[in-house]
Formats: structure tokens, C-alpha cells, sequence
């Protein structure tokens, strides 16, 4: 049988090679639950908004983005040439978004009318007391995953591409009818959404749920920056990111340090920490998470609810 295999990372891809799985393989390189995005993904104007972003965010140049992002997105193009396609992917906002605009993109296709899409995606497991990642198997077991594979229909692409649409809005708060009410089938999708949405500043203080964390820590006399972020990956896994994206975090709240070696508050830190002032009355700072400008809305922790800026001023 014709395979294509569409996998989540560099850390999945060895672990595959060594399952002896058979099929072709691609890899989705991408952050897109951070930067600047619009919703037609792999247009020119997407990829351009994406290079800007890995230049200014991470220090990766254009040519080295468009060879190992846009050129392995490109070989998507030919999977009408195989019997199936599958998508490996993880429970957290990371991954998940990642695969929300690969299948909004196939959507557009219509390409479920030309061959057979299911996926794979890794969380709960019977046998781990945590949510396991694709990178925490062993390549014998992959072949398991592989035989649960579960299929795809045009409704199912239908009901994501709206969910890609919805994140990739100025409006997040259009995201809550496919969290309150999800599909079964895609039971992580409202998890890695509220994540997203909990990333909104906070009505308290003005910092998000990762910001508020990392200066509650940096209250711990930790050795130095490293271990700060060694705290954050351990605490937010529905989040699924890396050292580099809690590093832009870290920069972000850096004026509410001390130092980092070890950590410690200056004085308007421990305000901040202590909900006496609020941080962007201080560091108005814009950023994109989805289509969305961070300054426009609030996140109110005590209701669970995203306010409009204008509402939680």
C-alpha cells in the first residue's frame, strides 16, 4: 500500500525510520501557535508573515526557512499519488495547531475526494501516569499507533478547517463553540484551544498563564535562566513547547527581573507578582496568537472567559 506519512517533528522522524513502518515521509516544520499568521495557509502572503517571524523571533534566514518549512510543505502537494495519507501528531496546542491548518489547507483541496487521510494522535496512554508525546515511544510501538490510525471523512475536514478559520481570526472568543461542543473524535482539540486562549494577559496583572508562572518561579532563587524554563516544560505540557518559545516568554517580562543568576524579583516584579500593577500599563507590548492581537483582549482567570480589552479596562 502507497503510503505518505506526515509527522510532527525532526524527534518523531527517527523514532519512525527505526519502526520500520513502511510509506514515504514528510516533516511539518512550523510554530504556528506563535507570530504573526493569516488564514490561507501557503499562500505567499502566509509564508512571507512566517519567514518575518522566524528571522525576528528565532534568527532563522529566509533560505533556511523556505528549504526546511516551505519546500517539505510543498511535497504535501503530491498526495494524490498515494493510496493514504496520515497525519502524526500530539494532544497539545503545539501540534495541534500545527495540523489544524495542514487540514484546513487539504480541505481547500477537497483532497479527501482523491485519497484515503486518517491520523494518529498521542496523549493518554494506559500504561504512563502523564500525556506521552510521539518522541516518548519506542519505534516498536509505533506500528501499534499505525493500527489505530483513525480515518478521516469530509466532514471531519469540514469541522477542522473551521476551527483553523476561527484561530486564525482578530476574534479568538469565536473559538468557545468548538471547545464547549467538541467531536469525540478530536478530544484534545478543546484543551490546546483554552491553553490558547489562557495565553490572552490576564485581568489581574496583565501577564498570561506562562508569564504569571515564570515570575512565580523566578521568586525561587533558581540557579539561572535554564532552570527557570526546565520549571515551565515540566508545568504547562498542554502547551508542547520548547526551550526557544519560553525564552521569547522570559525576554518578554525580563525589566521584572533582578537578575537570573539566581533568579530574583526587583521591586516592580514582586508588584506585578503581587496584582498591584498591571504589566501592560508598563510594557504595552504587541504580539500575534492566532489571528489575534494579544493588547485586545483579557483573560479573566476567575470566570474562564476572554474578555474584549475595551470590556476588561
Amino acid at each position: 500500500m502507497n503510503i505518505l506519512h506526515i509527522l510532527n517533528g525532526d524527534a518523531t522522524l527517527q523514532l519512525f525510520k527505526q519502526s520500520g513502518l513502511p510509506g514515504d515521509h514528510i516533516v511539518w516544520r512550523e510554530v504556528l501557535s506563535d507570530g504573526t499568521l493569516n488564514a490561507e495557509v501557503a499562500s505567499e502572503g502566509f509564508w512571507q508573515l512566517r519567514v518575518n517571524f522566524f528571522e525576528k523571533a528565532f534568527k532563522v534566514k529566509e533560505q533556511l526557512y523556505r528549504e526546511y518549512t516551505i519546500h517539505e510543505f510543498d511535497k504535501i502537494v503530491t498526495y494524490p499519488n498515494y493510496h493514504e495519507v496520515v497525519l502524526w501528531y500530539e494532544y497539545d496546542l503545539f501540534c495541534q495547531v500545527n495540523y489544524l491548518a495542514i487540514h484546513h489547507w487539504l480541505y481547500q483541496q477537497k483532497a479527501y475526494e482523491q485519497t484515503n487521510f486518517s491520523f494518529v494522535c498521542v496523549g493518554n496512554v494506559d500504561w504512563a501516569k502523564k500525556l506521552m508525546g510521539l518522541g516518548e515511544f519506542a519505534p516498536d510501538q509505533y506500528q501499534a499507533l499505525f493500527q489505530k490510525r483513525i480515518s478521516l471523512t469530509a466532514v471531519d475536514f469540514e469541522y477542522l478547517s473551521s476551527v483553523w478559520q476561527a484561530y486564525a481570526s482578530p476574534t479568538p472568543d469565536t473559538l468557545w463553540p468548538f471547545i464547549h461542543k467538541p467531536k469525540i473524535k478530536f478530544h484534545y482539540l478543546p484543551n490546546a484551544l483554552q491553553a490558547h486562549l489562557r495565553r490572552f494577559p490576564s485581568t489581574k496583572n496583565g501577564l498570561n498563564e506562562i508569564e504569571n508562572y515564570l515570575l512565580f518561579m523566578g521568586t525561587a532563587r533558581l540557579p539561572n535562566r535554564h532552570a527557570l524554563i526546565k520549571k515551565a516544560l515540566h508545568r504547562h505540557n498542554w502547551y508542547g513547547f520548547g526551550d526557544l518559545q519560553y525564552l521569547l516568554y522570559l525576554e518578554r517580562i525580563d525589566p521584572l527581573f533582578e537578575s537570573f543568576e539566581p533568579t530574583k524579583l526587583n521591586d516592580l516584579g514582586v508588584s506585578i507578582l503581587n496584582r498591584k500593577l498591571d504589566f501592560l500599563t508598563i510594557k504595552p507590548e504587541a504580539c500575534y496568537l492566532g489571528g489575534a492581537c494579544n493588547l485586545d483582549y483579557r483573560w479573566d482567570p476567575d470566570k474562564n472567559q476572554l474578555i474584549p480589552e475595551q470590556e476588561g479596562s
